[in-house]
């Protein structure tokens, strides 16, 4: 989930405040502390006398865009883990026995086993992007009349 606007008047939102999503992507604390940068320097330069306090009103145009698209890609990191624990074969049970079991069975020199390996790299996969993504954590461009 994430906060339309990240600030209100003089009250301003960072952090978990605005932005809340499963750890996938591994982007959290990275986007707290740009959030916080972000409104520290303007901060900053309005009391000491460099800026006008409209450049405060640029916080929320520039970080809210961000804190969306990484909540948006974590969800979807989320979305893609099911089809790697149904290819290990521990969906349909917790019990450690049938795991064991699961996992004899990927192993196994068989046209089964065969199968449940190509489903298991399909799978891997198509969690490419979480484990080589340099696109939702770098590249960030603000579109605020601060810019």
């Amino acid at each position: 989930m994430y906060a339309g606007h990240y600030s209100s008047g003089r009250v301003f939102c960072v952090g978990d405040a605005v932005h809340r999503h499963p750890p996938t992507n591994g982007l959290g604390s990275n986007t707290s502390i740009q959030d916080a940068y972000n409104l520290c320097w303007k901060l900053k330069l309005v009391l000491e006398g460099h800026a006008a306090p409209s450049l405060l009103e640029t916080y929320s145009a520039e970080r809210q865009p961000v804190g969306k698209q990484i909540v948006t890609r974590a969800n979807k990191s989320i979305g893609d883990f099911p089809p790697i624990f149904e290819a290990v074969g521990l969906v349909a049970s917790t019990d450690p026995a049938e795991a064991r079991k699961a996992i004899a069975a990927r192993k196994a020199p068989t046209a089964e086993g065969k199968a449940r390996r190509k489903k298991l790299y399909e799978a891997i996969a198509n969690k490419s992007y979480e484990f080589n993504c340099h696109g939702v954590e770098l590249n960030q461009r603000y579109g605020s009349t601060a810019v």
